[in-house]
């Protein structure tokens, strides 16, 4: 009984050598993107769940990410009025309306013809809109990096919550 126990303990000290599990967030210390401001406080809670495929189309990376920032300017709360309402409802006595956009990327071929077989990706959370033909982040969450390989591709699903006045 007594050596199964010690055997026990020596898999599970071996076995965790190769394991590991990562847990990131963005450091939110006040610092300013461009115009970019803490979503806390503010009439906006935004979210994305960013899934990777693989060239068969199957799941390799889910990564479900809450934005830090967001861009204080009449021109997103304009940009929000054109994508459609999901869902409109009442919390805490206030009007919440959801909306919802998604969109994909794909990796087709390298970066850089070096090695085509894996390659790093850096990848920061934003959701993006172009206004006067100017480019915008007006989302912002967290930045990280993950391997892909020709053929993945990564689908973003963003849901915003707006709270109206």
């Amino acid at each position: 009984m007594v050596s199964i126990q010690i055997l026990g303990i020596l898999v599970l000290a071996t076995a965790s050598i190769f394991m590991s599990n990562a847990f990131a967030a963005s450091l939110d210390v006040g610092y300013t993107i461009g115009d970019m401001k803490s979503i806390d406080g503010s009439k906006y809670f935004a979210e994305v769940l960013s899934i990777q495929r693989n060239s068969n189309g199957e799941v390799i990376s889910a990564i479900q990410t809450n934005a830090l920032r967001y861009l204080e300017h009449p021109m997103l709360d304009k940009y929000l009025d054109i994508v459609p309402n999901v869902k409109t409802g009442t919390v805490n006595g206030k009007i919440v309306e959801l909306k919802q956009m998604d969109w994909t990327t794909e990796f087709p071929d390298c970066f850089e013809k070096v090695t085509c077989q894996n390659y790093m990706h850096s990848f920061v959370t934003i959701l993006g809109m172009s206004y006067q033909g100017e480019s915008y982040e007006v989302f912002r969450g967290l930045n990280h990096a993950h391997v892909v390989q020709m053929g993945d591709s990564v689908t973003s699903y963003w849901s915003v919550y707006r709270t109206l006045d």
